[in-house]
């Protein structure tokens, strides 16, 4: 079906009509003598042979499309891959500002008659403590995007300071303070290591740290500190922020603190003149720094993540598939999403498509997917790991273990977005935190570097369902230098055409001039419209007798040729394939061939040669 082949036709007759050179150069032709010869008589034959295999390698070249390429096994497939822009995701910064103790002082002896309080005077008093404090943490400045904080880290280092003061005390008084506990709220989580530190009761006892616990009346005063690394609320009921009143939201907690063990104390003044006041133990607890920022956050969080719309670009399609009578019925198409979450978030994913060509919807709805799931990032110190996702239309591959990190999605309607493949096609992405209880979230308060990184995939491989049809156009021409001077009226090119193509092949054509522009008058088609058959269901070829027709239009009275056909320079033929009932769902791949063999072309009534021009 190349240029070269067909003018063989022509180039065979020119070989014929050679014997016209040895006329005698002493006659002067050009007068009164009809110089119109007629060749062949009522049907010329001219053998021209068979053609090369035709492999679909030669009409369809990876080399030309930038879309287009082949896998090892040579099958063709349509593939566009780019990246989408790289989505933040933000929540403001939180900043805690003196969180609060509370808890009255503890009274060790009491100048008051009647008191509850122990009088005994002497050495080694055994004074049991039991008092109930409480603890607050309160911000009414939480970012709209927080619904509960189950735990929050904290930015640097965190300590609670305790000191005791002793008020009251004589100059030989003493009292000792190992034995003595505090029990914090179970939502403290202590850094590990910290010395007289139970982490399983958050019990700190005072004299199991380093430094002396013993106060008198010229050292009345000890501290300690313990350092703070995160708090996690194990409640269900805490850690809830309330955003009924404004849109920034309060976050409000509250915990009880208990003082126990027991207290030493050594009194040698006399009760009733040394003692006017009661003798205290004054405890304060303080953070230090008095406010800190929250580092991160698990719990419930819904921020903003705003994906932007994709525009793919689908402008280098091979115009066999572009054609506007084109129709894709593609067996198995594919869309790929491969995505990046480095952020302690699951993500789901609404995927809305509609594909454009020449500014006009190729179908009616749109294609939506829902529900596709992004797992959060496990260690937000590491890198994610990147997921793909894979919306096709037959789903996951039958028989064949599950790739880790990739899901399958199943939209038997994603061929609609390609039965006519579109110039445009846009990839609307809504996106949210999975709000499903058994999710927990973490993300990190304020300005990071942390993106979602999503790169998309449009994959086609080339075979197709029971309902494609593609157009493949060739133009052969360059055939007037060779007939312009024969009167023709008719052509007929009859071959065996061998076809290992998946696809039923029906032929149309015109004629055309040497401008390009088409012959009205002249008719090319194959006779009797007879179909080219696909390869057999192995992959075998097949074989079948064609006449592709060269015909001019003249009127049924005239036998006449016209001068028509002396325009002609060649013809356009239209391929359309289809797969059929039978043979489909086959890759196309560049080892396939058509082969025309055995190609005769036959002129009826013969070429007239007009020698008086």
């Amino acid at each position: 079906m190349r240029k070269k082949d067909i003018k063989a036709v022509f180039f065979g007759g020119i070989v014929l009509l050679s014997l016209f050179s040895c006329i005698d150069s002493k006659y002067d032709l050009g007068k009164d003598i009809d110089l119109t010869v007629l060749v062949g008589g009522e049907k010329l034959t001219l053998p021209v042979g068979s053609s090369e295999k035709m492999y679909l390698n030669k009409f369809i070249k990876v080399e030309d499309n930038e879309l287009l390429d082949t896998l090892e096994t040579g099958a063709y497939y349509l593939m566009k891959a780019d990246t989408m822009n790289d989505t933040k995701v933000h929540v403001d910064s939180v900043e805690i500002s003196d969180p609060t103790f509370e808890i009255e002082d503890i009274v060790l002896l009491s100048s008051s008659a009647g008191s509850e309080y122990p009088s005994t005077m002497g050495d080694g008093v055994s004074i049991s403590v039991s008092k109930n404090g409480s603890f607050n943490v309160y911000n009414n400045d939480m970012p709209p995007e927080v619904i509960r904080v189950q735990s929050f880290d904290i930015v640097g280092e965190e300590y609670i300071n305790i000191s005791f003061e002793a008020m009251g005390l004589q100059s030989d008084d003493q009292i000792d303070l190992t034995a003595l506990k505090i029990t914090f709220p179970d939502f403290f989580i202590f850094k590990e290591g910290q010395k007289g530190l139970d982490h399983t009761t958050n019990t700190y006892t005072i004299g199991d740290n380093e430094g002396d616990a013993h106060l008198n009346s010229s050292k009345n005063s000890c501290e300690r500190q313990l350092i703070v690394d995160r708090f996690y609320f194990r409640d269900d009921r805490q850690g809830w922020v309330d955003h009924e009143t404004d849109e920034k939201g309060i976050f409000s907690v509250d915990g009880d603190l208990e003082m126990g063990g027991e207290i030493i104390a050594s009194f040698k003044g006399d009760l009733e003149e040394d003692y006017t006041d009661d003798v205290r133990l004054g405890t304060k607890i303080v953070f230090l720094p008095h406010s800190f920022f929250i580092a991160s956050i698990s719990g419930k969080v819904d921020p903003k993540i705003n994906i932007d719309t994709v525009k793919v670009e689908l402008t280098e399609i091979p115009d066999f598939l572009n054609d506007d009578d084109a129709r894709m019925d593609f067996a198995n198409p594919e869309i790929r999403l491969h995505v990046e979450n480095p952020f302690g978030l699951p993500i789901l994913l609404n995927l809305d498509m509609q594909g454009w060509k020449n500014g006009k919807k190729t179908h009616n709805e749109s294609i939506k997917v829902g529900g596709i799931k992004i797992p959060a990032n496990p260690n937000l110190d590491q890198l994610p790991t990147p997921i793909t996702i894979i919306i096709s239309k037959l789903g996951a591959p039958e028989n064949e273990e599950p790739v880790a990190d990739t899901n399958y999605y199943k939209v038997s309607e994603l061929g609609d977005l390609f039965f006519i493949i579109p110039d445009e096609m846009e990839l609307n992405v809504e996106a949210h935190a999975d709000q499903d209880p058994k999710e927990k979230h973490t993300i990190i308060l304020g300005e990071t570097e942390q993106v979602v990184k999503i790169n998309y995939e449009v994959n086609l491989p080339l075979s197709f369902g029971e309902n494609m049809s593609i157009v493949y156009k060739d133009t052969i021409s360059g055939w007037n230098e060779d007939i312009k001077n024969f009167d023709i009226k008719r052509i007929d090119i009859e071959a065996e055409i061998l076809n290992t193509i998946p696809l039923e092949l029906s032929l149309s054509g015109y004629a055309i001039d040497v401008n390009g522009k088409k012959l009205d008058r002249l008719i090319v088609g194959i006779k009797d419209n007879a179909p080219i058959p696909p390869c057999n269901e192995d992959g075998s070829e097949t074989t079948v007798s064609v006449v592709i027709e060269i015909v001019e239009l003249v009127p049924a009275f005239s036998d006449n040729p016209t001068a028509i056909m002396k325009n002609l320079d060649g013809i356009v033929l239209n391929f359309t394939a289809k797969s059929t009932e039978t043979i489909n769902n086959m890759p196309l791949k560049n080892t396939q061939y058509m082969m025309l063999k055995g190609m005769k072309a036959r002129i009826p009534g013969g070429v007239k040669l007009n020698m008086n021009e």
